[in-house]
């Protein structure tokens, strides 16, 4: 499958405005509410109307995805990405990248437990911030598998490590633990096999 062209020259991090932060901020709390909550037919009705008010807003002010904040602002949980979970940069070199953060009551699955997939998009997205720390070219996911080793709870404070194990050529291959703060307890660990873009593809 070949790749579509796009100049990711243009696309840097940025630091959004106040706010927008304010308005991301204030997103992850309503995905968080939504998924907890059960009102009347009457509050849905006058949510979803709201929504769609706010929906209308937007879709007037689309911009390139070079140009939009969301996903750019490094200081930001998920650089302000609202899909991304409630994670920042604790430290990073080109040895590795630390991430701590939470997942909000969005991502739950059953009994407080997050869903599973909420966890390689973390790794997926952990090991692409990893790639850039690293000098490696803008690279693809090739592979991505994750063990399990033990539950993950909403709205617990976690740290997550990734590092470059092996580079060959264009191909870098990482790995990736996520552990709890309170007690370093691994939670879980993963693997990734990313691929740089070649020159006609970036």
């Amino acid at each position: 499958m070949t790749s579509p062209a796009f100049d990711f020259s243009q696309y840097r991090p940025e630091a959004a405005s106040p706010e927008f932060v304010e308005y991301i901020q204030s997103l992850r709390e309503l995905q968080d509410a939504t998924q907890s909550a059960n009102p009347d037919a009457a509050a849905w009705t006058a949510a979803a109307t709201q929504l769609r008010r706010l929906t209308t807003i937007l879709t007037q002010n689309q911009a390139p995805e070079t140009q939009a904040p969301a996903g750019r602002d490094a200081a930001l949980p998920g650089f302000g990405n609202p899909l991304i979970p409630a994670f920042t940069i604790h430290t990073t070199s080109a040895k590795g990248v630390v991430l701590q953060g939470k997942f909000g009551r969005f991502y739950h699955g059953a009994h407080d437990v997050v869903l599973g997939g909420a966890l390689p998009l973390l790794f997926d997205w952990h090991f692409a911030l990893t790639i850039d720390a690293a000098g490696r070219p803008i690279s693809r996911t090739a592979y991505l598998h994750v063990d399990y080793t033990d539950y993950v709870l909403t709205d617990t404070p976690l740290q997550a490590t990734a590092r470059i194990d092996v580079i060959e050529g264009r191909k870098t291959f990482l790995r990736a633990e996520l552990t709890r703060l309170s007690d370093t307890t691994t939670l879980a660990k993963a693997t990734a096999l990313m691929i740089a873009l070649r020159t006609h593809q970036r």
